[in-house]
């Protein structure tokens, strides 16, 4: 009978979970992170786990609706790198899409003039290179819509004609035309509604309501009719809807109408048969799926407000709810594997879904854990607060919970602080007993402490209790006493630990350490008694104590003082402390802390890591034989294996995105962003005026960019230096870099400081300043020799040609006084000539004899303007035209009363004498020309005058707004005589325009 009673009771069963927890990390990106896009219109991931959005970039016509850039973005899941699209259309683009490519590469869609016209472009990812496929545009003529699909490493698009439906393999820039089937009525809807893989067969719906088999070659094998779809009855239907397929052990399976069951395809009769007893178990499913592979399918379903996106398992031909992913607008999607990884995108908000099966076992959820030990390899008891014991197996995931006998009856024991296993025995207590149990859990014994006690630890034979209203007694198991300890009257114990020699406990007056029958308390300056919580003797570090406010402080035996140890970044409280070889790991109230002291490193699990609850219980853990770890909180018990907790099975490796550098050749800085570039970039050689560089670097692959973590060094001669950690969105930043030959080398490491992958080397090669160079000294030194040489040889000369030169230069002078003395008896004879004119001419009274004394005279003072200039300037061969035009043109507005705007365009240029002469001879008679004989009827007169140089010629012109009277008087024709000798002289070609004013222009010959 007690047999059946202790069955019945143990026998009751919960199962607390069937797998390890599911976790979920999500991480947001928006334009702060660089993602600017604000109106997503497709994402995939490439082969080599690059993220690809296409969109509307935020940045362009921010408040401008509908009138954005469309852009592409790459993201490798640290960094955003934007790309333009490298055409210019004619149209509005209506929708855009991209769809992988299964041998490499990306396809990217435009859509324009609401989807009445397509193109294709090609993403070579490797070389980020975008074509357009002009193998698209031929491929059909009158084609209506395309849709692609992939099946067996196969890129394969479906188009729709008026006639036909064709099917066409793509393949980088080529498309190939597979097979094509003829519709069996006029179709007006030309649309693809839903294509569908499965196993080697594709099934295709139309809008219209037509559907088509094909094979894996790409080819029609039929078009299906009512008689390919029966019923549960037998009946033949024609679907409406195709919603979902998955494969179970080989068997196809598909849900189409809400009204129809599951129904299997019949490979051996080619037809699909609805299924007995089974049921579509979610509307959500009545839907077409977003995302599916194998064993996982997703659905986009509306979620009041919001949109809802859902992850099944399909388990046992049932789609079981998996995961529930919210966003706030139309989301698009991609993923790598639907089990691990989601991207999702909406508005200017990127959310990447991270997926993985927590290596944190959650047991007892939802009871408060005490006490624990190790029955088996396997099995475990656990003590709650007021919910019982429970057997727990870890291997099988089962909990039981345990009745134990009194007298043969049920006895219920609660707030056990410990359980001791001796001689195939249990050893625990409650408030106020002491229990001795046999392995079918009978009580054997149970003793009265006659204290009530909370705390309980057992050393050798004797059993120590302590009480929440003072006392520490000790119970000997053998001879069944009980005593007091002394001076423990009014002392509150919150934790015992021992070295099996020694006792020690964290008390309300101080630590205690009782030896050899004696209590000694101690306190301390740098922690309030009123702190101290927990406590823990280990093999490494001897006695641990913990406090309230997150630090843990070593206990010096020989000083009796405290020694921080650890202090927690969040401040929280520290309630239990297990020791795994050289690492600690701690139940906070803030999740679990593994602590590295040798290292300084510090890892917190939270819920993120599968931690069910954060807030961790007292007396609640334990190491089993194994190294597994248990650690108790308020709502369960979390167990796991340290080193797989840790271990890091990332078979990744770190690569460089981005590498910037200033390219000599182009004199610019460039930045390298192509993945085939960044592989073959193996050296980096910096030039000399520009010695810095950066990089970026990420992990391609299914990780959480949070939870990988980088550092660098730069290593010169092959001497080791120390690691820097990385910061600053993963990019590697050196600004004037010494001259020198370094590898740079970047390591990838978990949070744990497990290393990700290899490490990843870049040459660096920084040009030495020439001025630093061996040959720049070299070249310095015999510039030196050779300057001082030459001094030597330049005084040794200069002693000798001393004579000569002091000859030379009394010969000079007397050939400048010469030259002076000629100067002034030209200037002064023209001076006189002048004279004459000038008084000739005004006391004469014949007017045509005037106009010629005046003409005479101008021209001495022109010839006489060249020859004071030629002698005032360095250079007394050639003269500057501009300065002297200038001259003669000052000289004729004081000779003539009439007031001209003069407009000069020439060039800085110098003429030799033989040249300017002749020319200022020419100007000045344009000039008395034009004041004699155009400026009559002229109010606002202008005289232009310009020289201007070309390839082989001088080109002089001349023009006035005055009215031109052909004239045959004498003074006008000597005027154009000169004109034309000096023309002559000059070698020159002239052209004369005469209609309403006069223009000259005359092309001077340079040699």
């Amino acid at each position: 009978m007690k047999r059946l009673f202790f069955f019945f009771l143990i026998s009751n069963a919960i199962f607390s979970q069937t797998n390890n927890a599911l976790v979920k990390q999500r991480v947001s990106y928006t334009s702060i992170d660089g993602y600017t896009i604000s109106n997503p219109l497709s994402l995939v991931y490439d082969q080599n786990g690059w993220l690809w959005i296409l969109g509307e970039n935020k940045l362009s016509s921010e408040f401008v609706f509908g009138e954005k850039e469309i852009i592409l973005q790459r993201f490798d899941g640290n960094n955003f790198f934007t790309h333009k699209i490298p055409f210019t259309f004619k149209n509005k683009i209506t929708k855009g899409a991209l769809f992988r490519n299964s041998k490499g590469g990306l396809y990217l869609k435009f859509w324009f003039n609401n989807f009445s016209k397509a193109q294709l472009f090609f993403i070579d990812t490797k070389t980020l290179e975008i074509k357009r496929v002009l193998a698209y545009d031929k491929l059909l003529k009158n084609r209506h819509t395309d849709n692609p699909y992939h099946l067996n490493n196969k890129t394969r698009i479906l188009v729709t004609h008026e006639e036909k439906l064709f099917s066409a393999e793509l393949d980088g820039l080529q498309i190939k035309m597979l097979d094509s089937i003829t519709y069996d009525k006029p179709n007006k809807s030309l649309f693809i509604k839903d294509i569908n893989t499965f196993g080697n067969h594709v099934i295709v719906k139309l809008l219209s309501n037509e559907f088509f088999l094909l094979n894996k070659h790409g080819k029609f094998l039929k078009m299906l009719t009512k008689n390919d779809f029966i019923d549960v009855n037998g009946n033949a239907f024609l679907p409406t809807m195709i919603y979902s397929n998955f494969t179970i052990e080989g068997a196809h399976y598909f849900y189409f109408d809400a009204k129809y069951n599951l129904i299997k395809y019949n490979s051996k009769t080619g037809k699909f048969e609805e299924q007995i007893n089974s049921k579509r178990n979610n509307r959500k499913t009545y839907t077409s799926p977003v995302a599916q592979e194998e064993n996982k399918i997703a659905f986009l379903n509306k979620a009041n407000k919001d949109f809802e996106v859902t992850i099944f398992d399909i388990v046992g031909k049932t789609y079981q709810l998996k995961e529930q992913i919210r966003a706030e607008n139309i989301p698009v999607i991609s993923y790598r594997k639907l089990s691990r990884d989601l991207a999702v995108a909406y508005e200017n908000k990127l959310d990447i879904y991270f997926f993985s099966a927590s290596k944190i076992q959650t047991f007892l959820k939802g009871r408060s854990v005490r006490a624990i030990n190790q029955l088996t390899e396997n099995k475990f008891i656990i003590a709650t607060d007021n919910e019982g014991f429970y057997e727990v197996d870890v291997k099988k995931k089962e909990e039981k919970e345990i009745h134990f006998l009194y007298n043969n009856k049920a006895h219920f024991i609660e707030y056990s602080r410990d359980i001791i296993l001796q001689d195939s025995m249990l050893i625990t207590n409650d408030l106020s007993n002491v229990y001795v149990i046999d392995k079918n859990y009978t009580i054997l014994s149970k003793e009265d402490t006659k204290h009530p006690s909370v705390e309980f630890m057992k050393v050798g034979d004797t059993v120590f209790t302590a009480g929440q209203y003072g006392k520490i007694f000790k119970h000997s198991l053998k001879g069944k006493t009980t005593t007091e300890v002394k001076n423990t009257k009014d002392v509150f114990v919150k934790e015992f630990t021992t070295d099996r020699k020694k006792v020690f406990a964290t008390t309300s007056k101080g630590l205690l350490k009782y030896e050899k029958g004696e209590s000694h308390f101690y306190e301390f300056d740098n922690v309030k008694t009123e702190n101290l919580l927990s406590i823990k003797h280990t093999n490494a570090y001897g006695v641990l104590v913990a406090t309230k406010f997150g630090n843990i402080y070593q206990f010096d035996e020989k000083r009796n003082t405290l020694n921080l140890f650890y202090k927690d970044s969040l401040k929280t409280s520290i309630v239990g402390m297990v020791e795994d070889n050289d690492k600690l790991w701690l139940n906070t109230y803030s999740g679990i802390v593994c602590y590295n002291p040798k290292e300084k490193q510090v890892k917190r699990y939270t819920k993120k890591d599968g931690v069910y609850e954060l807030e961790g219980n007292r007396f609640s853990t334990f190491k089993d034989n194994k190294g597994n770890i248990f650690i108790g909180s308020y709502k369960g018990v979390s167990f796991f294996n340290p080193k797989e907790l840790e271990e890091s099975k990332l078979k990744l490796d770190p690569i460089f995105s981005s590498i910037s550098s200033y390219n000599l050749e182009d004199e610019k800085w460039t930045t390298v962003t192509a993945p085939s570039k960044l592989k073959e970039t193996k050296e980096l050689v910096l030039p000399a005026s520009n010695q810095r560089f950066n990089a970026q670097v990420s992990v391609l692959g299914i990780v959480n960019p949070n939870d990988v973590k980088f550092r660098y060094r730069l290593v010169e001669n092959s001497t080791d230096s120390n690691w820097i950690r990385l910061y600053n969105r993963n990019e590697i930043i050196f600004s004037h870099l010494a001259a020198g030959e370094y590898t740079l080398q970047v390591e990838a490491l978990t949070l744990t400081n497990q290393k990700i992958g290899n490490t990843l080397e870049l040459r660096v090669i920084s040009k030495l300043i020439f001025y630093k160079t061996w040959w720049f000294a070299l070249s310095l030194l015999l510039l030196f020799l050779a300057i001082i040489t030459y001094i030597a040889y330049q005084f040794k000369q200069q002693q000798k040609l001393y004579a000569s030169n002091k000859i030379a230069l009394n010969e000079a002078r007397i050939k400048e006084a010469m030259m002076l003395e000629i100067h002034h008896r030209i200037k002064n004879n023209l001076q006189v000539v002048s004279g004459l004119l000038s008084i000739q001419a005004f006391n004469s009274d014949n007017d045509e004899l005037k106009a010629k004394l005046q003409d005479s005279q101008s021209r001495i003072e022109s010839i006489a303007g060249i020859h004071n200039i030629l002698y005032n300037s360095d250079d007394q061969e050639a003269v500057f035209v501009e300065e002297y035009f200038t001259r003669i043109v000052n000289y004729n507005k004081t000779l003539f009363p009439i007031n001209v705007r003069y407009r000069t365009n020439i060039v800085s240029v110098k003429l030799q004498m033989d040249k300017a002469i002749p020319l200022a001879l020419i100007l000045n008679e344009l000039i008395n020309n034009s004041h004699k004989h155009a400026f009559k009827k002229q109010d606002t007169p202008e005289i232009s005058i310009g020289l201007t140089e070309e390839q082989k010629h001088y080109v002089f012109t001349y023009s006035d707004n005055g009215i031109f009277i052909e004239s045959t008087n004498s003074n006008v024709s000597m005027g154009m005589k000169i004109v034309k000798m000096m023309i002559a002289q000059l070698k020159g070609n002239f052209t004369i325009e005469k209609a309403n004013s006069f223009s000259l222009t005359i092309q001077i010959p340079k040699e």
